[in-house]
């Protein structure tokens, strides 16, 4: 029983490949790695200085050639005013007043610079003309690109280093994939690194970069190739019906089988054929291929000399090899073997045939690219506009500091809301608003965070009013105290606007504390004799009434003498009256024999904790029925 190869044969057939490549890699676009396809020394003169790139050829498109580029370079701009060409660069430097840290400076600098890895466009048709002198390929038929990367980063030198660079530059990282993309730097400087800067840009070397960027080319082929000699190895097969059996056995299963007694490695079949004159194996000059790695790449040959002058047979089940016999001559049944037939030689194929097993692979490489930036080569008074020195007093602004509330909390207040306005000539230029309790503090009404001060910008301001404006310039504030007692204290307050030397935080000027002490009585369980269980005081201040009580309170079953009562005034309240009544400590209730007193003249005596003080001391001798 004989059975022809079908698509089993056609499948082992198309896995004959005469040159292959990875797939899914290779684009339009192929960058080949042949030695032959890269020069080294192409030049070229840019603004009188020679330079030498190095370029590769296309795999496939061979007029095409990709330089890789030399370094980076700064981008030139038109100048506005004059015409001329000028570097993307500025180093500005800056110093003004700190203004969360009174009586310091803030200083230093920025450096901002665009910078492209392209060589410059003159260039590219020297390096047409000297490839074309190389290859006989006209300069106009030539196309030069740079080389296409898939991926890269990019960095400055010394970018860690914080004695120069106050904080992480922008414009770091992942870099262009096109080395005609602008790239654009952004360096914060220290006061010592614009210094370093500033003369690093002027020098002959510059600002350091580095890029490290990944593409891909193709390699140059690997591989053997192999001459089949038809006639030879069909006379050969037609008398060797075992090796007739083994390379059929081969082009079906592979490298090993337990289908078949003859367990005969590639290599032997390879250098039986050889030997027999059918084949002879070439490797190709550099690829590295040696005699063992080409018997694992046989299969495919095989197959093709199978289909080309066998017939086939089924193979068996598995058999012991121990057991199995060899086939007979003749016999192409399974009697313990495997055997195959020869075609008929009008039906095979005649002659001498070469097959290429020729592998080209796309592989990743990495380029670095780095250099220095300056502007050495531009005239002086280009480098002079360069470099530039922001005049303290074009960003000045005024701070507002809130007041330190210190221990009015103690006096009864539940919240306090400031309103703030800077005012120029009578004129609102802008206003802000805060609140203050005595859990959170200040803050700016919107805002979660705590605050100590507002900052009015003032550029605009000096624009539209000159710079003098800021003697004119001053805070209306309006505040309203809330208190326990559910009534409310208001006043307005104006003070000249400030820098940021003058943000000490201020007393609450616009409120003096009405003081009350109990000091000249003495008190029933505390003092003996003892004058007074209770005293009450009502407060009137414009209209709205305060009341306050004290008397001695038990702690801990001791006795202890009552404190002070504190009102909060405004200072230009018009009307502060004050009035008591006093328990006597047989219980008889009496009174303030001053009666209802005008509080006139209310003034700053001394701050305490905060706010101004105004102090009343009744005495025993003032109380009657």
């Amino acid at each position: 029983m004989c059975l022809r190869m079908g698509k089993l044969t056609k499948a082992l057939l198309a896995a004959l490949a005469v040159c292959a490549i990875r797939p899914g890699m290779l684009s339009a676009q192929q960058v080949s790695l042949e030695a032959s396809d890269v020069v080294d020394d192409v030049k070229f003169q840019d603004n009188g200085v020679d330079y030498s790139v190095t370029v590769y050829r296309d795999a496939r498109q061979r007029s095409q050639w990709y330089y890789v580029p030399i370094g980076p370079r700064i981008v030139a701009i038109k100048d506005a005013d004059t015409g001329a060409a000028a570097p993307e660069m500025a180093l500005v430097k800056y110093q003004f007043p700190d203004p969360s840290n009174p009586g310091s400076l803030l200083e230093g600098g920025l450096a901002q610079f665009s910078l492209v890895f392209a060589v410059p466009p003159s260039a590219l048709e020297q390096m047409r003309q000297q490839l074309s002198a190389r290859t006989g390929v006209g300069a106009d038929q030539i196309t030069i690109g740079p080389l296409p990367f898939t991926s890269g980063t990019v960095a400055l030198y010394g970018e860690s280093d914080r004695t120069f660079i106050s904080s992480t530059p922008s414009g770091q990282g992942v870099a262009p994939t096109f080395a005609t993309q602008r790239l654009a730097f952004q360096v914060p400087l220290t006061k010592p690194g614009v210094d370093v800067y500033e003369e690093l840009i002027k020098g002959n070397t510059g600002i350091g970069i580095r890029a490290e960027y990944d593409y891909q080319g193709l390699t140059p082929p690997l591989g053997f190739e192999v001459e089949v000699d038809w006639d030879q190895t069909f006379k050969h097969l037609s008398k060797e019906e075992k090796w007739r059996a083994q390379v059929s056995a081969r082009a079906l299963f592979g490298l090993f089988s337990a289908n078949v007694s003859y367990n005969k490695t590639n290599s032997d079949i390879r250098e039986n054929l050889e030997q027999n004159q059918c084949i002879k194996v070439n490797v190709i000059t550099g690829s590295g291929f040696t005699m063992e790695q080409v018997d694992k790449y046989l299969q495919p040959l095989l197959a093709r000399i199978s289909s080309t002058l066998l017939d086939q047979s089924k193979p068996p089940p598995t058999i012991n090899p121990a057991a199995a016999e060899a086939p007979g001559t003749g016999n192409y049944g399974f009697s313990g073997g495997y055997s195959v037939a020869m075609k008929r030689v009008e039906l095979t194929k005649k002659g001498k045939e070469k097959i290429n097993f020729a592998v080209r692979t796309v592989v990743d490489r990495k380029a670095v690219v780095e250099g220095f930036v300056g502007i050495k080569e531009y005239p002086e008074s280009v480098r002079k506009n360069i470099i530039r020195t922001v005049a303290p007093g074009q960003w000045q602004a005024a701070y507002f500091a809130f007041p330190d509330i210190g221990e009015a909390q103690n006096l009864g207040l539940t919240s306090i809301g400031a309103e703030v306005a800077l005012v120029l000539n009578g004129n609102t230029i802008e206003q802000q608003a805060a609140t203050w309790t005595p859990a959170d503090s200040w803050k700016k009404v919107g805002s979660a965070a705590t605050v100590k001060y507002f900052t009015f910008p003032l550029a605009s301001v000096f624009a539209a009013n000159g710079d003098n404006a800021f003697s004119r310039l001053k805070f209306q504030i309006k505040y309203k105290l809330n208190t326990a007692s559910g009534a409310v204290l208001e006043a307005v307050e104006e003070r000249p606007a400030v820098s940021a030397a003058s943000t000490v935080p201020p007393a609450l000027n616009s409120f003096v504390v009405v003081e009350v002490s109990p000091a000249s009585l003495n008190w029933y369980k505390v003092d003996n004799p003892s004058d007074a269980r209770a005293l009450n005081i009502v407060l009137k201040v414009d209209g709205k009434e305060f009341h306050a009580a004290i008397a001695p309170k038990n702690i801990n079953s001791a006795w202890q003498p009552p404190e002070s009562a504190k009102f909060l005034v405004p200072t230009k309240a018009k009307s502060v009256k004050i009035a008591m009544s006093m328990i006597a400590s047989d219980g008889a209730l009496l009174k303030w024999q001053p009666g209802e007193v005008d509080l006139e003249g209310l003034k700053a005596d001394a701050p305490i904790s905060g706010v101004t003080e105004r102090l009343v001391v009744p005495l025993r001798s003032q109380f009657a029925p």
